[in-house]
């Protein structure tokens, strides 16, 4: 019920699945798995068993195309439930119970018929149970494109899944550092991308929280999230002040959603990631290629993100070209460095001159777009 009353309020739940399955024989998951010979073992037979959330738990064997195919199945209640999107967790895929904090190196996997070990396959795992996941969602709802989120990932794995940038922490250095993080995700194949916003550990303070989210408004994956236990920490959960900020920047991010739709669109098809370095246009200009803080949103903006307390004003790198001041619309040229007001309430952002930015009047949610 309560996924239908946030349905009927214009929202879409997304919930999370991990790949351990606990390993209790009676348990309808568990039971079809092993009929279906679907889980890890190790060469004498034996499932790998390791702790995770519900305990002992066995895997799915990813690499194994049947066990991709099962594992897509197990959505249809969920689907049939209202459920619109799964996120994908703990696919390192990650144990509690070992050193390693992974899978034994000596597990089997199918590997498409090779029978080899976990040291060919760590990495993999994650993207193909994201591939089942995504491959079985679409079967399940051929009218819909699938919403996928995953942990891990590797090279490929874009066609299956967004991906976040793991479990950081509520600091000023954690959001600087998220910047080059998705840059470099983004240039490496995986455009989907953005960071738990407000840091998932600890507790943020309303500066941080709102500066946070005005870097998620020029992020491709836009999330506010936190672990339990932590303090509140929604948009308004700041004091009235932080409230009417944190909800102008919410308010930019669905009035830009036509522009972000073309640059997801573009990025689908040529492989430009929409969120991408300054050196990526401008790669002769060693100042901007050096720059890891600054970065262009699809071929319109240059955004300047603040990613340091009490700042008043932002220095910059403008590459070559005129460069126009969103908020006030004064005009620059490049290649410059430049210093610029930077007022809590608005992140520093530019438009190149001869853009064409689509956008609309902001809205509750994206379905009234």
């Amino acid at each position: 019920k309560m996924v239908s009353d946030l349905a009927n309020d214009g929202f879409k739940t997304a919930v999370i699945i991990d790949p351990g399955i606990k390993n209790e024989p009676g348990y309808w998951v568990y039971d079809e798995g092993a009929k279906g010979d679907h889980f890890n073992k190790y060469p004498d037979g034996k499932y790998f068993i390791g702790k995770v959330w519900p305990g002992e738990c066995v895997f799915p064997d990813f690499t194994k195309k049947d066990s991709r195919e099962w594992w897509g199945t197990l959505y249809k209640g969920l689907i049939d439930d209202g459920i619109k999107g799964f996120w994908n967790d703990m696919n390192e895929p990650a144990v509690f119970d070992v050193p390693t904090k992974t899978f034994d190196l000596n597990v089997m996997h199918d590997d498409n018929g090779l029978k080899t070990d976990h040291r060919k396959n760590h990495n993999v795992y994650g993207m193909q149970m994201a591939r089942g996941t995504f491959e079985g969602v679409q079967k399940l709802r051929p009218n819909e494109r699938p919403f996928v989120l995953t942990r891990a990932s590797y090279a490929g794995g874009n066609r299956y899944a967004s991906a976040w940038t793991g479990d950081n922490i509520s600091s000023w250095e954690h959001l600087e550092m998220a910047v080059p993080m998705c840059l470099n995700l983004s240039i490496s194949g995986q455009p989907f991308v953005g960071t738990d916003i407000g840091g998932f550990i600890g507790s943020p303070s309303g500066e941080l929280y709102a500066r946070w989210l005005q870097l998620g408004v020029f992020t491709p994956l836009m999330r506010t999230h936190t672990e339990i236990g932590s303090a509140d920490q929604e948009p308004w959960s700041y004091g009235k002040k932080f409230e009417s900020i944190n909800k102008k920047s919410i308010q930019l991010r669905y009035k830009l959603l036509p522009y972000i739709y073309t640059q997801f669109y573009n990025a689908s098809k040529t492989g430009i990631p929409m969120m991408r370095p300054l050196g990526f246009d401008y790669p002769d200009d060693w100042q901007a290629s050096w720059n890891g803080r600054d970065f262009l949103f699809g071929d319109a903006f240059l955004v300047a993100p603040v990613l340091w307390p009490d700042a008043k004003k932002r220095r910059l790198r403008l590459p070559a070209g005129d460069w126009f001041d969103y908020w006030t619309g004064k005009q620059y040229t490049g290649p410059n460095d430049i210093e610029v007001d930077a007022p809590i309430d608005r992140i520093p952002l530019f438009v190149k001159a001869g853009a064409i930015i689509p956008t609309q009047q902001p809205v509750q949610y994206s379905d009234e777009a």
